[in-house]
Parts: C-alpha cells; structure tokens; sequence
C-alpha cells in the first residue's frame, strides 16, 4: 500500500513539473529571434517574431529592402515536447511555406532550434531546421 502510494507520488509530480517546464518554454519563446543562417549571402537577415496574441512575423532585410510574411501560431503539446503550428501562410509555393508542426528540439537561455516534423493536412513536409539567438 506504501509503495503504491509512493509510487503514485512520484508519477504526479514528474508530470507536474513536466507541465510547468512546458508552459516555461511558451512564455520564453515570445519576442523577437535573429535567424542564424548558412549561406553564401551574409547581408541577409530574416528575423522571426512570436508575439503573445499568437502571431508571427517573419522579416527579411536584405541591403535597404525588406518584406515580411505574416502567420498565425499556437502551441501544443505532446508529452514532454513543446510545438509549434504555424499556419496561414501567404506563399504560393509550398516548398517557401513555413506552415506546418515545428518541434522545439532545444531551447535555452537565447538559443531556440525548432524543426519541422509535419504539413498542415497531413503533408508530407520538407525537412526544415531552423535555429535562432534572441534579439530582444
């Protein structure tokens, strides 16, 4: 009876602080993220913005020309994981598209990689991994 008591304990409070962790990694990941990037054009800069209304905007500055493309996101949750889906995306082709289910794959500090592990609708997504340092 002790042991089952004890045991239950121990389940409760390993999903209690797995939860708050999750609600930890929402509020830290508002603000605005710098885009780190490997490519062959270091004048480019695309910054993304999760605000706490739930949406994003996605900025790209390259030389004295700019454009943003703007999206909705929520977060879910899945186990222990925090996700994030991205939808309502203004561009045409699919493969520029940012929608879909991101997983937070590593979160710290001023560190946030994100990858892509599925399409809204059920697509079959491109591999995308994303990494970014917080501006603000």
């Amino acid at each position: 009876m002790k042991k089952s008591i004890l045991l239950s304990s121990i389940i409760f409070l390993v999903l209690l602080i797995s939860a708050s962790s999750c609600s930890k990694v929402e509020e830290g990941i508002v603000g605005k993220w710098k885009m780190e990037q490997m490519q062959l054009d270091p004048q480019e800069t695309i910054t993304w913005e999760f605000t706490s209304g739930g949406k994003l905007i996605v900025t790209t500055i390259k030389e004295s020309d700019s454009s943003s493309d703007d999206y909705s996101f929520n977060f879910e949750k899945k186990m222990t994981k925090t996700l994030i889906r991205i939808n309502d995306s203004r561009e045409n082709i699919p493969s520029h598209s940012m929608d879909g289910l991101w997983r937070v794959e590593h979160f710290k500090n001023d560190i946030l990689k994100i990858r892509r592990i599925e399409m809204n609708a059920g697509d079959d997504a491109p591999y995308l991994w994303r990494e970014f340092m917080r501006l603000n």
